[in-house]
C-alpha cells in the first residue's frame, strides 16, 4: 500500500505542477501544425542549445526544431485539460488558427500559458480563437517575467477563470502579476474573472507589467482599468490600442492608434488627466473629459468600422457629424447619406465604405476617410474540411475569414451490413464536406461493460479476446469508472476471453451480455485472484464436458509418478484446443481420450524413496541443504549427502540451500509461504536447478516483501538446459519473482531452458533485485521467460530505485514488462541500467508508464544497449522504446520500424529518443546448394525466428538420380527437410539437395531393398493428369499436375489407397498437388466441369465478394490474372510495379520511346514497359531519382495519384474532406478527384487511410470504378 499511496501523491503532484508528459513518437505533423483535440501542445527547450521541441498529442514529440519555424495550433477541446504551454526562454512564434480551448470546467487548468521565467512568444491570430482558463487561472497566462506579442488579422477571446482570486483574461492568474503584453494586431476581447482585470495582473496581485499596442489592434476589455489596489490591472500607465469602456474610468494617458477605436457607451464617462491622442476612430455616446492635452487626428488615417451585416444590409458604427457612402469598385463615392445603414445590397458581394466629414468637429478634421472593404453575407467557401465529428471548417474566398459550421447529415443514410469484424451501421455523409458518420446498430452486439471502482481505469489490466482460437482484440480502459464495448457476435463463431493482469486488479469489474439477453452471461468484480492468461469465458464452443472430466481425473499429486510418464500427460493437456465449435466435436472428444490414455500410462516413480529425493507434501519442517548434506528444521541433525536432489510435492514449508554448489531437480513442486521466501539460496551457495513438470513458488502476504525464489547478492542460480518443465515464481509484495527480497540485491542468474514466469506484484523486478536493491548479472541462453513487475521495478533487472547489472540474452523467447515506471529490461524507477546485450532470441520489452522499454526506468540513468541478433520489440507508454541508440555495428542485415503501423525500413536505423516503439528484426539468408546437381535457386531472406517452408527442388538431378530431401547446413547433420516442411530459422542457413538413385520397380514385393508401389490415374475427361512418379516408396512425395482443357476447370481431385481410403492432398499452387505415398498402390482420379465464368478459375473470389465484378472485368480484359491458375489472392498486397502494369494494360499496353531512369527496373522485368510508359506520361515518379521501388507495397494515397495521372490529371475543385488529407499533400488533388468520381471513399471516422496498403482486390476495384462505372 505504501507504493499505492506514493503513486497517488506523485500523480497529484504532477497534476498540480502541470508537468508535461514526456512520451514521444517518431512522426511529426506536416508544416508543424498540431491539433489540440488530440492532446496538449507544449513547447520546450530542445536537446540541442538554441533549439526547441514540441510535445503533442498522446505524448509524441517533434524532436529538435529551429525556433524560427512557425508552430501552428488548431482544433477544439473542451474540459480535457489540453492546453497550449510555452516553457522555453527561446523566443517562439505560434500561429493560432481557429483554436478553441475551454478548460473553464477544470480546476486550476490553463488554456494557454507562458508560465515560465523569461518566456517570450509572438502569437499570430488566424480565424477566431478562444481561450478560457480554469479556476483562478488566466485565459492566456503571461508570467511576470515573460512577454507576449499578439498580432495577425484574426481574433481572440480570452476569459479568466472564476474563483476566490480570479484570473485575468490575458495576464496573471489569481494573486499573480503579469509580464509584458504587446498587442500589435487582431481583434482582442478579454474578460477578467472574479475581481480580475481583462488584461493585467490576477485578482489580489499588487501590480502589473506593461501593455502597449499599435493601430492594427482592436481591443475590447471587460474590467480593464488602473485601480491602485491592483485588482484592475495596469497601474497609472499609458493605455494604447482599441478601448471600449464597460464602466467609467480615469486614465493618465490614452492613445488610440490609427486603425483602432475608442468607444464610450452611453451612461459611461472617460476622464483623461494626461494626454488623449486619437489617431484612430472614436464612437462617443457617453461622456469624455480631457483635463490635459487633446491631440486631434487626420480623417484619412482611419476607416469606418463595421457594426453588423446580413445578406442585403451592412451597418457601420455611427460617428457624430459624419456622412457615409459606398462603392463596389473601391473608388470614393460621389453620393453620401446620413444613415450608417446600407440596405438593398447584393448577397456575397464585396463593397468599400467611406466616412465623409463636411466640417471640422472637436475630434475630426474635414475630409474623407480611408475605405473599409467588407462583403455581405453569406461567406463564400469553396472547400470545407472536417474538424471533428460535429463540425467542418472552410475559409471565405472573399475575406479569408475561417467559417465553422455543423455537418449536414440530412441526406438518407446508407445501411452497411455487419461482418465478423464490424457491427452493422448506417453511414451518413455530410453533404458539404463528405465526412462520414457511422451510427452502429448494437442490437446484435455482444456488450462488455468494463468497471473500475477507483475511477482510474484498469491500471494496465487487459481483456484478451479470441475468435475461433485466433487473437482478435485487446480490450482495456485507460481511465474513468465505466466503459461500454460492443462487439460483433455470431452463434457459429467460438469466442473466448482471457485475462492479462494489471496493477490493481481488485478494483476491476466486468460483465458480458449477449444480444437479446437482459441477464449477463458473465459477471465478476475483483480480479485479484485471477491468474495471467486465465480463461474467463468461452462461448459457442463444443461440449468439453468429457475433457473437463478427464482433467478432473488427473491425480492431485503427480510427483509420485515417474517424470517420463508425467510429461506426456502434461503435454496432451496443454495441447487441448478449447475453442473448437460443435462441428468438431469428434476432435474435442479425442482430447479427452488422449488425456485418459496418458493417465492410464502413468508409472509410479521407482526411485521415489531413494536418497536425495524428497516428497515435501509430508514435510513438517523446512528442508535445509548444505554443501555436505541436509537436515529438517534450522536446528536439525544433518544427514551427510553430496549427490543430486529431486524435490516434489505441495507444502507450506520452505527449501533453504545454505551452502555449497548443489544440483536440484524440482518436479511438480508447489511451495507457498506468507511472510518469507518459499525457496532460498543463501549467499555463498549456488544451485543448478532443473525444471520437470509444472512447479509453483508463491509468496502471498502483501505486508511482507520476500522473493519467491530468493537469489541474494553472493548467491547464484542456473536453470539448466535439461529443464523440460515450467516454473511460476510469484511475490505478492516488493520482492522479485526470482532474485532479491525487499531491500536486497540479487546474485548471478542464468537461464538455459524451461518455461519460467516470474512476477513481482509490487516494486521488485520480475527477475532481478527487490525494492531498493541492485541486480547482479542476468543471462538467458534458452527457454521461454515471462518476467513482470506490477509497479516500479523492471521486468528483468532492477527493482524500485534499483540498478541493474549486465543483462545478456543469447536465445529464447523473452517477454519482460514493467506495469509502471520501471524499464521492461534494465533498471527500476530512478535506477541506473548496466550494459544490455542481445545476441539472439525473440524479445519483447515493455514499460506501461514512464520507464523505457529497454534501458532505464523513469528518472533513471541508462547504460549501453548492444544488439547483435534476434527479433526485438521495445515499447514505452510515455517514454523511449530504448534509452539510448543501440549499437548495431555487428548486425549486418536487419529491418526496423518505429511504429507498429509503419512499414519496415531496411537497415540504417534512425534512433529517436522520443520514439515510444521500436522494432528491430534481424534478417537471415537461406541459400541452396545443388550438391552435384545443376542449375541455380535464388537465396531467400527470412526473419530471425520465423518458420520457413522449404520449396520444391529447383535443381536438375544428376544422371540416374532423383531428389530425396534437403539437408540443412551439413550433409552429415541430423537436420533435414522435405518440400513444404518448416524449420525455424535462427542463423544463416544452407539447404543441400540430397539425391538418391532412381530405383527399378519391384512390383510391390520381394528383394532386399525398400519396396516401390504403383501410382496410376483413372479415366479423365475434359482435362489431363500427369504424375511426377509412376512408382514410389512409402514416405515419398508424389506430385500430381492437373491441366483442364480450355473452357473447363477442375471440380474434384482424389487419391485413394488400395483399401479405398482417401489420402490427404496438399495444394502446391499452379495446378500442382502433392501427397505422401503409403504402403501400397494408389489411384488418382479427377473430374472437370465447364468453366461458365472466368472466375471459376479463382477459388478465392466468391460471388458475394465486393470485388467479384471488378476481378471478373480485369481478368476478361487481360488487365490481370491470378497469382496462379486457381487463385487471385485478393488480400495480397499490391506492389507499385503491379498497379502500374494494370494501368498500362488498361490503356492498351502502349509502346513508348523513353529511357528509364530507374536502376531497379530491369529491362527483362514484366513491368519494365509499364513503368517506361507511366514515367513518360508523368503518371509516376520514383521513390528517388534513380529508384522506382517496384516491390514496395502501394498505399492508397499512391494509388489515387497513379489513377489520377493516368486520366490526365484533370482539374479538381474543393477538397476531399478527410482529416488525414492535408490540403498541401501531393495526393490531395487525386484523392478529391477520386471521391468526387465515386472511385473510392474513406476508411471511416473521417479518414481516407492515406498510408494503408492496397490489396489486389482494392486496386482492381478502383480500376473497375474508373474505366467501367
Amino acid at each position: 500500500m505504501k507504493k499505492r499511496l506514493l503513486s497517488i501523491l506523485t500523480t497529484l503532484a504532477l497534476c498540480l505542477t502541470l508537468l508535461p508528459t514526456a512520451v514521444w513518437a517518431a512522426s511529426t505533423p506536416e508544416n508543424l501544425t498540431f491539433d489540440i483535440s488530440e492532446g496538449p501542445v507544449t513547447i520546450t527547450d530542445g536537446t540541442t542549445a538554441g533549439m526547441i521541441q514540441v510535445a503533442y498529442g498522446a505524448g509524441q514529440s517533434t524532436g529538435d526544431i529551429a525556433p524560427s519555424q512557425v508552430i501552428t495550433v488548431t482544433g477544439r477541446t473542451e474540459n480535457k485539460n489540453h492546453g497550449l504551454v510555452i516553457k522555453t526562454t527561446t523566443p517562439v512564434t505560434v500561429k493560432t488558427d481557429d483554436l478553441y480551448i475551454d478548460n473553464s470546467g477544470i480546476e486550476y487548468a490553463y488554456a494557454m500559458s507562458l508560465d515560465y521565467i523569461g518566456a517570450s512568444a509572438t502569437m499570430i491570430l488566424s480565424g477566431h480563437n478562444y481561450f478560457a482558463g480554469g479556476r483562478d487561472k488566466a485565459g492566456i497566462m503571461v508570467h511576470e517575467n515573460a512577454s507576449l506579442t499578439i498580432q495577425g488579422d484574426g481574433s481572440v477571446t480570452a476569459k479568466g477563470g472564476a474563483g476566490f482570486y480570479g484570473g485575468a483574461g490575458i495576464g496573471g492568474e489569481g494573486e499573480k502579476r503579469c509580464g509584458q503584453i504587446i498587442i500589435n494586431g487582431g481583434t482582442v476581447s478579454a474578460i477578467g474573472g472574479n475581481d480580475a482585470p481583462a488584461i493585467g495582473s490576477g485578482s489580489g496581485a499588487s501590480s502589473s507589467g506593461s501593455l502597449t499596442g499599435s493601430g492594427d489592434a482592436w481591443v475590447t476589455a471587460s474590467k480593464f482599468g488602473t485601480d491602485t489596489s491592483g485588482f484592475n490591472g495596469f497601474l497609472n500607465g499609458a493605455v494604447s490600442g482599441s478601448v471600449k469602456l464597460t464602466q467609467s474610468r480615469s486614465l493618465l494617458n490614452l492613445t488610440i492608434p490609427s486603425g483602432t477605436s475608442l468607444t464610450i457607451p452611453s451612461g459611461m464617462e472617460l476622464t483623461v488627466t494626461g494626454t488623449l491622442k486619437i489617431d484612430g476612430f472614436a464612437v462617443i455616446d457617453g461622456g469624455l473629459t480631457v483635463t490635459g492635452t487633446l491631440e486631434q487626428c487626420d480623417p484619412t488615417q482611419y476607416a469606418p468600422v463595421l457594426d453588423s451585416r446580413t445578406s442585403d444590409t451592412i451597418t457601420l458604427k455611427p460617428s457624430t457629424g459624419a456622412q457615409y457612402g459606398c462603392s463596389t469598385d473601391g473608388s470614393v463615392p460621389t453620393a453620401w447619406q446620413v444613415s450608417p445603414v446600407f440596405t438593398g445590397l447584393s448577397e456575397s458581394t464585396q463593397y468599400t465604405f467611406f466616412i465623409f466629414y463636411e466640417s471640422a468637429t472637436q475630434f475630426y478634421r474635414a475630409g474623407t476617410s480611408q475605405g473599409l472593404q467588407v462583403h455581405t453575407l453569406p461567406h463564400l467557401v469553396d472547400t470545407w474540411k472536417a474538424i471533428d465529428a460535429d463540425q467542418h471548417r472552410g475559409h471565405c474566398s472573399l475575406c479569408g475569414d475561417a467559417q465553422v459550421e455543423p455537418h449536414d447529415f440530412s441526406a438518407n443514410a446508407t445501411h452497411v451490413p455487419g461482418t465478423a469484424d464490424e457491427l452493422p451501421y448506417d453511414a451518413y455523409s455530410c453533404s458539404v464536406c463528405g465526412y462520414e458518420k457511422r451510427v452502429y446498430d448494437t442490437s446484435t452486439a455482444m456488450t462488455l461493460e468494463l468497471q473500475d471502482s477507483d475511477d482510474d481505469g484498469w491500471n494496465g489490466a487487459r481483456l484478451l479476446s479470441y475468435r475461433n482460437g485466433q487473437f482478435w482484440q485487446r480490450i482495456n480502459m485507460t481511465d474513468g469508472s465505466t466503459k461500454t464495448v460492443s462487439l460483433p457476435y455470431a452463434d457459429d463463431i467460438v469466442y473466448s476471453f482471457r485475462w492479462e493482469k494489471g496493477n490493481y486488479d481488485s478494483e476491476v469489474g466486468l460483465t458480458v451480455t449477449l444480444p437479446g439477453q437482459s441477464t449477463p452471461t458473465y459477471e465478476k468484480s475483483d480480479f485479484s485472484s485471477v491468474e495471467d492468461g486465465e480463461l474467463l469465458l468461452l462461448l459457442n464452443a463444443g461440449d468439453y464436458t468429457a475433457v473437463q472430466d478427464a482433467i478432473a481425473a488427473i491425480p492431485a499429486d503427480l510427483s509420485i509418478y515417474a517424470p517420463a510418464s508425467v510429461q506426456p500427460l502434461l503435454d496432451v493437456v496443454d495441447a487441448v484446443n478449447w475453442e473448437l465449435p460443435p462441428s468438431r466435436q469428434e476432435e474435442i472428444d479425442g482430447f479427452a481420450a488422449d488425456i485418459m490414455n496418458r493417465i492410464a500410462a502413468l508409472e509410479t516413480d521407482p526411485d521415489g524413496e531413494t536418497e536425495g529425493r524428497f516428497h515435501l507434501s509430508a514435510a513438517v519442517e523446512d528442508l535445509y541443504i548444505t554443501a555436505t548434506g541436509w537436515h529438517w528444521g534450522e536446528q536439525g541433525a544433518e544427514t551427510p549427502y553430496t549427490g543430486a536432489y529431486r524435490l516434489s510435492g505441495t507444502s507450506t514449508h520452505r527449501v533453504i540451500v545454505e551452502s555449497g554448489a548443489v544440483n536440484i531437480s524440482i518436479f511438480e513442486l508447489n511451495l507457498t509461504r506468507a511472510i518469507d521466501a518459499p525457496f532460498v539460496i543463501d549467499s555463498g551457495a549456488s544451485v543448478d536447478l532443473t525444471l520437470l513438470g509444472r512447479n509453483t513458488l508463491k509468496h502471498t502476504d502483501n505486508d511482507y516483501g520476500p522473493a519467491a525464489l530468493n537469489v541474494p547478492t553472493g548467491a547464484a542460480l542456473t536453470i539448466t538446459r535439461e529443464s523440460t518443465g515450467s516454473l511460476l515464481a510469484y511475490s505478492a509484495e516488493d520482492g522479485a519473482g526470482i532474485g532479491g527480497n525487499d531491500g536486497q540485491g540479487s546474485g548471478p542468474i542464468t537461464i538455459n531452458g524451461g518455461t519460467i514466469t516470474a512476477i513481482s506484484d509490487d516494486d521488485g523486478a520480475g527477475i532481478g533485485s527487490g525494492y531498493y536493491g541492485d541486480s547482479g548479472p542476468i543471462t538467458i541462453n534458452a527457454g521461454t521467460v515471462i518476467a513482470r513487475s506490477n509497479d516500479d521495478g523492471a521486468g528483468i533487472g532492477g527493482g524500485y530505485k534499483g540498478d541493474s547489472g549486465s543483462i545478456t540474452i543469447n536465445a529464447g523467447t523473452v517477454i519482460a514488462r514493467s506495469n509502471d515506471n520501471g524499464a521492461g529490461i534494465g533498471s527500476g524507477y530512478k535506477g541506473t541500467s548496466g550494459p544490455i546485450t542481445i545476441n539472439g532470441g525473440t524479445i519483447t520489452a515493455i514499460s506501461e508508464d514512464e520507464g523505457d522499454g529497454i534501458g532505464a526506468g523513469d528518472s533513471g540513468t541508462p547504460g549501453s544497449i548492444t544488439i547483435n541478433g534476434g527479433t526485438i520489440i521495445a515499447k514505452s507508454e510515455y517514454e523511449s522504446a530504448m534509452s539510448v541508440a543501440p549499437d548495431l555495428s555487428a548486425l549486418t542485415t536487419y529491418r526496423w520500424r518505429s511504429a507498429e503501423s509503419d512499414p519496415y525500413t531496411v537497415g540504417n536505423l534512425v534512433w529517436a529518443k522520443d520514439a515510444g516503439y521500436l522494432e528491430i528484426v534481424q534478417t537471415l539468408s537461406v541459400s541452396f546448394d545443388p550438391n552435384g546437381g545443376s542449375g541455380s535457386m535464388d537465396p531467400v531472406t527470412v526473419d530471425y525466428g520465423a518458420t520457413y517452408l522449404f520449396p520444391e527442388n529447383g535443381f536438375t538431378a544428376p544422371e540416374g538420380k532423383r531428389f530425396a530431401h534437403w539437408a540443412i547446413d551439413s550433409l552429415d547433420g541430423d537436420t533435414t527437410a522435405v518440400p513444404g516442411g518448416g524449420l525455424t530459422i535462427f542463423q544463416g542457413t544452407t539447404a543441400y539437395a540430397v539425391w538418391e538413385d532412381i530405383p527399378a520397380s519391384t512390383g510391390g514385393g520381394g528383394g532386399g531393398g525398400r519396396t516401390s508401389y504403383a501410382v496410376s490415374t483413372g479415366k479423365t475427361g475434359n482435362g489431363t493428369l500427369s504424375l511426377s512418379d509412376t512408382t514410389a516408396r512409402r514416405g515419398d512425395t508424389v506430385t500430381v499436375t492437373v491441366k483442364p482443357d480450355k473452357g473447363y476447370t477442375l471440380e474434384t481431385l482424389t487419391v485413394t489407397d488400395s483399401r479405398g481410403s482417401a489420402l490427404t492432398l496438399t495444394d502446391k499452387g499452379s495446378g500442382k498437388f502433392a501427397f505422401t505415398m503409403p504402403s501400397g498402390s494408389v489411384t488418382v482420379n479427377a473430374t472437370f466441369m465447364e468453366d461458365n465464368s472466368i472466375l471459376n478459375f479463382f477459388v478465392d473470389v466468391p460471388a458475394s465478394a465486393y470485388y467479384y465484378d471488378a476481378v471478373k472485368w480485369a481478368a476478361e480484359q487481360g488487365i490481370t490474372g491470378g497469382t496462379d491458375e486457381n487463385h487471385f489472392s485478393p488480400d495480397a498486397s499490391c506492389t507499385r510495379a503491379q498497379i502500374v502494369t494494370f494501368l498500362w494494360r488498361a490503356a492498351g499496353s502502349p509502346v513508348v520511346n523513353y529511357i528509364l531512369p530507374f536502376e531497379d527496373v530491369a529491362e527483362s522485368s514484366y513491368y519494365a514497359e509499364a513503368v517506361r510508359w507511366a514515367a513518360s506520361q508523368g503518371i509516376v515518379s520514383g521513390v528517388s531519382p534513380t529508384r522506382f521501388g517496384p516491390d514496395l507495397p502501394c498505399t492508397r494515397a499512391q494509388a489515387m495519384t497513379f489513377l489520377y495521372g493516368a486520366m490526365g490529371s484533370p482539374a479538381v475543385t474543393g477538397g476531399s474532406g478527410f482529416l488525414d488529407v492535408d490540403s498541401g499533400a501531393y495526393y490531395a488533388g487525386p484523392v478529391a478527384w477520386a471521391v468526387k468520381n465515386h472511385i473510392t471513399s474513406g476508411t471511416g471516422n473521417g479518414l481516407f487511410g492515406t498510408e494503408n496498403i492496397c490489396t489486389r482486390a482494392q486496386i482492381v476495384t478502383f480500376l473497375f470504378g474508373l474505366y467501367e462505372k
